[in-house]
Formats: structure tokens, sequence, C-alpha cells
């Protein structure tokens, strides 16, 4: 073989690995960028959660709050005294009282609120702000419990609902 074959090949075989090494770089798998966005990124906070101790309060506790619901409320049209059924239940039995506020959806000023309702027992009558006329009104009721041990409050629960004024 001739020193110009030599070149020409040892040329071609330099060319054959450039393009190797360009279709290397070019399709071998991506590792994904950490530092822009969220993306599928390990999050810093992440750890082993250690539940964190019960106070003497909570290890008397057998289970959480019992907060009822309604679809619907009924009460009379034009009155300010109405008729009502919004129970504790009795779940809650030795744990927590209930009261209520039920307030027009978007509005902040309550409609009506209770006093402390015990377990087993229920407001039976709401006085109204002001009487409602005759339709449906969305409504949202604030349950709020507190606790019988110390009378602190604790997490509340807002429920959606229809009040229908008759």
């Amino acid at each position: 073989m001739s020193k110009e074959q030599i070149m020409k090949y040892s040329l071609i075989g330099l060319i054959l690995l450039a393009i190797i090494v360009a279709l290397t770089v070019i399709l071998w798998p991506k590792v994904p960028d950490t530092s822009a966005g969220m993306g599928l990124t390990v999050d810093p906070y992440s750890g082993a959660f250690v539940q964190p101790e019960k106070t003497a309060a909570e290890e008397e506790s057998t289970g959480g709050i019992a907060i009822p619901g309604w679809g619907s409320i009924r009460i009379q049209a034009g009155e300010k005294l109405v008729d009502v059924n919004l129970e504790n239940p009795t779940d809650n039995e030795g744990k927590y009282y209930l009261s209520f506020s039920v307030c027009l959806k978007d509005q902040d000023k309550p409609l009506a609120e209770t006093g402390l309702i015990q377990p087993g027992e229920s407001a039976l009558k709401l006085s109204l702000s002001h009487p409602l006329d005759a339709g449906e009104y969305e409504a949202v009721v604030l349950v709020q419990p507190y606790r019988m041990a110390d009378g602190s409050a604790t997490n509340n629960a807002e429920i959606e609902t229809i009040l229908i004024v008759e």
C-alpha cells in the first residue's frame, strides 16, 4: 500500500469516527434538566413522615369530628324565627360541641348563628337577621366544633346547601 492510500483510508476512518461520535451524542438518551421548572424532579422537601405524638385529649378521642350535612334546608318565608334541624351527631358524645352559622352564598354576614349544640341534640330554631322571600337560595353552613375538654375551637367545615324558603 502506498502512502497516499494509507492517508486516504485514515482520512475516511476519521470522518466515519466523527460521524459515529456525532450520531451518538445526538441520539443518546438525555438526562432531564432538574434545574428548570418542576418536571420530573425529586422534591427537596420529601422524606419519611414521623407521626407527632398525640395530646391527652387526642388519645381519649376514638375518631374524628362527626360533621352533619344537608342537601337542602327548608324554612318558612317572611319569618325571622324559623324551624330547622341542625344536629350535632351523637358520635361527638363527650368530645365536641358544635355551633352553626348560616350564610347566603357570596355574603360575608351570617343570616343566622346558633350557640353551642350538645352531642345528640339539634338547633331547632334559627333567628334570621332578616326574613326571606319564597324561593331557593344557595347557602353555606359553617360548622364550628369546640372541644369539650377545654372549650377550644378546632377545624371547622363549610357545607354548601340550598335554603328552600316556602
